[in-house]
């Protein structure tokens, strides 16, 4: 509760509150030894008072208050009163630079003196991690309105805030807006990544909006990481001049930007007297170009003009992450059979798509409908957080794909030995962001409010078979089935509850996904993106982990490192293929016989392949011979398509990325599909595909079991928008079941016959709320019969299936309602 004027704090007299903000609260008050007013900081996020936390805060306040220089904030006093931390500094008149437009000739100004401070801090290897607008404050002459004094605030609060009992995620702290693209992959912040929100702010201070303008926080995270700068000048085009200053600067590569923050604000007053930059640095943060590029056309001696008014640029909500597996259907006629393992050449089957091995049956069907498949549509939610890609579960056995049901298969080929084709229920899930944690830390003084401080943890979970997956605080955790190594804790033992995989740290997005082999055992891989790079383990039959290997005797129990991959934000696995996107780029491997991998020709590869035809891309989804992705705001699909869930109105398979019809600023992409057997009793596979567009849900493919949810069962080869759902941000599909986030809560709709839904009775086909969770939800990931979701406390609820603990629970018990789980500490 805020101090009231009049009262104490730590001596201090309070005279008033000057902001408050996620960090806490700042006050005027008065120091009553010297008799002056100073402005006095509260820490009071939540695990202040943790003696870990206070260590840091006094060790970052020491370091903070020994920096002396004409244009950092002077700290005079700090200490810890009543378990609250708090320091006192200068009491500043002016505003910070979010309070309207500056001159140009202003902005090169500010920035000169930006860079001095940030340098003179570098040089004591302190590092500010929170460049910005509202850090940087300016007070003026009183009488002729010039620049008088420039003041960066709040160095050391970002790091400080950086802490698992603050955050819980291991991400980084910032704002995103201004975030560089090394720390938001989870590398530690530099000198470079200073200069770069420095760049940042300067974008913005010129042309009144940041480089990037999204409207979700998971397309800004993805547009600092692959799009190019856009030139200032296409916004300001009497600013060309500092065209080539800018890109450079905000190279994606450090090691591309100025060797400091003054080389950058030099070059900045070289451009206003035409001396300008010859060479420019690619945006992407590749090489400098062998030709120099054009000398910018200089900024007329006359003065610069005005930038327009402009709002400051929200600090949107951290992207949740959704989980990219699915898990596996029961072992009792459900949803679908596990999927089937990729196709095994042989004689075609009489359907476009080969016999899927499913011997299990789908959810129960009140009235089936002839032609119609069974579950295994994948409807979607909109917005933010983002989700990510679900994996297929496994539920059947039958044929192998591309060979009819019960055909022998043939030895020359030993990835394809011993496997047979039982579909799963899958759901593979994407999200436009990265899985990434971020923390929002900002300053406040004199006058301006401290951002609002919203932590985000990587809200990652993935199902398939029966195992399951989610990432806290940048760690990995598994749980469930274990027969091919897929929970990575270098053996073949099943745990009931979440075990650590070993050996990554800064994860940030997983995937689980495979197929089933002629037991009916389920052949799991999962693949996770720790640092930026890709790492996978469990089955590796047809090469999915990436290593080169193939077949029997190549499944990893602990991860393994994809090589030469770098760059990755997201990653999918599935039906013996995984896609990845790298850089912008869509890179496949593994099996292809669907054309999931989008490589026309090309039977399979064991190394990371680029998918062609797409522009950059953010996310990636793939199950059952169906692969999705996300670029630049439009859904694309590639591979099997006999339930129209390429959604571009056909039943045609496609080798080569399709755009889906009908969808614009898509921000998630879920991949679902299960097993049962059609009319002839042959086993056969049903996707379906949802996307999430301006809140709602779209889905198109398999509807047999309402679960698209718009009150039919008729299969749809459009996207077709969920009933009654708004604010959706997170979807999943799988087992004829959907799932998903809207407004903090968790709705379910579609098959019910493991209580997934929530509750007990018959499946519905329209959206209905889960009810027994605590807190906002923010992700939530269905597959096989089972539904786990997780709140922004990052506690775990999980329902429906159990018959092998994949609830995560410690038991084998089937669960009506959610249940908690315990991660490990």
């Amino acid at each position: 509760m805020p101090l009231s004027p009049g009262s104490q704090i730590a001596g201090y007299r309070v005279v008033s509150l000057l902001g408050s903000g996620g960090m806490g609260e700042v006050y005027l008050v008065e120091n009553p030894q010297l008799l002056r007013r100073e402005a006095l900081k509260v820490i009071s996020l939540a695990g202040a008072q943790d003696p870990d936390f206070q260590r840091r805060f006094t060790n970052e306040a020491r370091t903070t208050a020994s920096l002396d220089h004409p244009s950092i904030i002077s700290i005079h006093q700090y200490g810890i009163t009543d378990g609250t931390p708090w320091f006192t500094m200068n009491y500043l008149e002016g505003s910070d630079l979010t309070h309207g437009p500056i001159s140009a000739a202003d902005v090169v100004t500010v920035t000169e003196r930006v860079a001095d401070a940030l340098d003179y801090a570098h040089r004591r290897q302190v590092i500010h991690r929170d460049v910005k607008p509202a850090n940087i404050f300016v007070s003026r002459d009183a009488s002729g309105g010039g620049i008088e004094r420039v003041t960066v605030l709040d160095f050391g609060i970002a790091k400080l805030v950086n802490s698992t009992s603050l955050t819980a995620t291991s991400a980084f702290i910032g704002t995103l807006a201004y975030c560089a693209p090394e720390v938001i992959e989870g590398h530690d912040a530099t000198a470079m990544s200073d200069q770069y929100s420095l760049a940042c702010t300067v974008f913005q201070l010129f042309t009144g909006q940041a480089p990037f303008t999204t409207t979700t926080p998971s397309a800004l995270v993805m547009s600092h990481l692959t799009k190019p700068i856009p030139p200032i000048s296409s916004l300001r085009p009497d600013l060309g001049a500092f065209d080539a200053v800018l890109t450079r600067a905000l190279a994606k590569n450090p090691a591309d930007r100025y060797p400091d923050c003054r080389s950058f604000a030099a070059a900045l007053k070289s451009a206003v007297d035409g001396s300008g930059e010859a060479t420019v640095i690619g945006p992407a943060g590749g090489h400098r170009p062998a030709t120099p590029a054009p000398v910018g056309t200089p900024i007329p001696s006359g003065g610069l003009s005005n930038p327009p008014s402009y709002p400051n640029p929200g600090h949107p909500n951290p992207p949740s992450h959704p989980n990219p597996g699915s898990y596996p259907n029961p072992a009792q006629p459900n949803p679908g059979a596990y999927p089937a393992s990729p196709g095994y050449p042989g004689t075609p089957p009489p359907t476009p798509y080969p016999s899927q091995p499913g011997i299990a049956s789908g959810p129960t069907m009140a009235n089936p409908t002839a032609g119609l498949g069974g579950p295994g549509t994948v409807p979607l939610g909109g917005g933010q957080p983002p989700t990510y890609p679900p994996s297929q579960p496994n539920h059947l056995v039958g044929g192998v794909p591309g060979q009819p049901y019960g055909q022998p298969q043939p030895p020359q080929r030993k990835k394809r030995t011993g496997l047979i084709v039982g579909v799963i229920a899958v759901a593979a899930v994407v999200i436009v962001a990265a899985a990434v944690g971020i923390a929002f830390a900002a300053g406040a003084f004199s006058g301006s409010k401290d951002d609002d401080v919203t932590a985000a943890q990587p809200f990652t979970m993935s199902a398939y078979g029966k195992t399951t997956c989610t990432v806290q605080a940048g760690k990995a955790y598994c749980w469930g089935k274990n027969g091919s190594g897929e929970l990575g804790i270098g053996s073949t033992t099943d745990s009931t509850t979440p075990v650590e995989v070993g050996g990554l740290s800064g994860v940030t997005a997983i995937s689980v996904g495979g197929y089933a082999d002629s037991d009916r055992n389920s052949r799991t891989t999962v693949c996770a993106v720790a640092g930026g790079e890709a790492y996978c383990w469990g089955n590796d039959h047809y090469g999915q982990i990436g290593d080169g290997a193939t077949g029997s005797g190549t499944d990893k129990t602990s991860p393994t490192k994809v090589p030469n991959l770098t760059g990755v934000t997201s990653i999918a696995t599935g039906y013996g293929s995984t896609c990845a996107v790298a850089n912008g780029d869509v890179l496949c491997w593994g099996d292809n016989d669907s054309g999931q991998l989008g490589l026309p020709g090309v039977d399979e590869t064991t190394t990371p392949t680029k998918v062609a035809g797409l522009p950059p891309a953010t996310a990636v989804a793939t199950a059952q011979g169906t692969t999705c992705a996300i670029a630049e705001g439009k859904a694309y699909c590639w591979g099997d398509n006999d339930n129209a869930q390429i959604g571009n109105g056909s039943t045609s398979r496609q080798e080569s990325p399709v755009q889906v019809a009908n969808l614009t600023d898509v921000t998630s992409l879920s991949v679902g599909t299960y097993t049962k057997n059609n009319s002839e009793d042959t086993p056969t596979a049903y996707v379906t595909v949802c996307a999430t567009s301006g809140g709602g849900a779209y889905c198109w493919g398999d509807n047999a079991y309402g679960q698209i949810g718009d009150g039919s069962t008729q299969q749809r080869s459009v996207p077709t928008q969920a009933t009654g759902l708004s604010g959706a941000s997170v979807i999943s599909t799988g087992w004829g079941s959907t799932c998903a986030v809207a407004d903090a809560k968790v709705w379910c709709w579609g098959d019910n016959d493991n209580s997934q839904l929530g509750t007990t009775g018959d499946g519905r086909q329209t959206p209905a709320e889960v009810t027994g969770l605590t807190g906002q939800a923010v992700a939530v990931e269905t597959a096989g019969g089972s539904t786990c979701s997780r709140n922004s406390a990052g506690e775990v609820y999980c329902w429906g299936h159990n018959d092998v603990g994949q609830l995560g629970d410690g038991s084998t018990s089937d669960r009506s309602t959610p249940v908690k789980l315990t991660l490990p500490a």
